[in-house]
């Protein structure tokens, strides 16, 4: 009987865990949660990285607060999310196949890659190009004010 015990209790805390709210991702992170909204991110010209993510998912919970801090960090790419369970046209255009999922895409909406999981290295990798071009830019613009 001891192993039934186990189980109810192990499937309460279960439950419970499901009802918390989600873990709001602070820094610049912008919601996606309309087609609208979506269209608007994708025509904006700026480099971002996308997050799909399901409220159920005990990954994308617990990169939430780390994405957010992330969004910090990079001031010239665009961090967004959207929940595929309530975008799921969003999540299917993006081929999300698991979450969480984050996808990064340069200025032109041309896709960098694809990190399935949580990876906040892989992340920073994928952001190295469009890092190393804003720099270039800025230095460009330096140079041109110096003339």
């Amino acid at each position: 009987r001891p192993l039934v015990w186990i189980m109810i209790i192990y499937l309460i805390i279960k439950q419970w865990q499901a009802r918390q709210p989600f873990p709001e991702s602070g820094g610049k992170v912008k919601s996606i949660g309309t087609d609208a909204e979506w269209a608007a991110a994708k025509a904006n010209g700026r480099p971002k990285v996308i997050d799909a993510y399901a409220t159920w998912c005990p990954p994308c919970r617990a990169a939430a607060p780390v994405y957010g801090q992330m969004s910090t960090l990079y001031p010239d790419v665009d961090f967004y999310k959207v929940d595929v369970d309530k975008n799921p046209a969003v999540a299917q255009e993006l081929g999300v196949r698991s979450m969480p999922t984050f996808k990064v895409f340069d200025g032109t909406h041309k896709e960098l890659g694809t990190v399935v999981g949580f990876q906040r290295s892989q992340i920073e990798k994928l952001l190295e190009p469009v890092r190393s071009a804003t720099a270039k830019s800025e230095s460009a613009k330096a140079e041109t004010k110096a003339e």
